[in-house]
């Protein structure tokens, strides 16, 4: 009886015993392999995405599940950390792109030739110019005074600049002077000098 009781629990011993997984074995030479070959580039690839899946696969009953838990749990943090790391750096090469095409043309992409705010009183028709540091052009519109043309030309013709520009206006342009600032408003907005 002692006999057949003894062989009873050793073989609900033996069958209780946690057993090895070899898949983790490969999984983990897998994932060592891709890294070895790609960098941190081989966290946003396919197969890593595989081999992550799998070792949160491997059986609760596995001796190595713990440690396949926290091989898996380190890459999909390391690959939050490239992303993250990836995206700042574009971000900040964006800005820097942006800077540098600032810094090339100031006035592309500005709005220099805003039409006028409403006139309170009877207006009058102007031809304002200006040259400044690093640009010139020229305003036409319709104004109540010659002091708020050459407000508004002032104040438009600032953009980008430590010093003001010296600006003329002049009240019922002639027709060349008309057409030849609206030349120049033109080719502003299309961008070129």
């Amino acid at each position: 009886m002692r006999l057949v009781l003894l062989c009873v629990l050793a073989t609900l011993v033996s069958g209780c015993r946690k057993k090895s997984s070899p898949e983790f074995y490969e999984l983990e030479s897998a994932q060592a392999i891709l890294i070895a070959h790609e960098g941190d580039d081989a966290l946003a690839t396919p197969e890593m995405a595989d081999v992550i899946a799998r070792l949160e696969a491997i059986p609760a009953s596995a001796i190595e599940k713990p440690r396949a838990v926290a091989l898996a749990s380190k890459l999909t943090a390391d690959k939050a950390r490239v992303t993250a790391e990836q995206a700042r750096a574009a971000a900040e090469e964006a800005q820097a792109k942006a800077e540098r095409a600032q810094a090339a043309e100031p006035n592309r992409g500005r709005a220099l030739f805003a039409p006028p705010p409403p006139a309170t009183g009877p207006s009058r028709r102007f031809l304002c110019e200006w040259t400044g540091v690093r640009f010139k052009g020229c305003l036409l519109g319709e104004f109540t005074s010659v002091e708020a043309a050459e407000r508004r030309c002032m104040g438009g013709g600032t953009l980008n600049s430590e010093q003001p520009p010296r600006c003329s206006c002049s009240e019922n342009p002639s027709p060349a002077d008309v057409t030849l600032c609206e030349q120049m408003i033109a080719a502003q907005k299309k961008g070129t000098p």
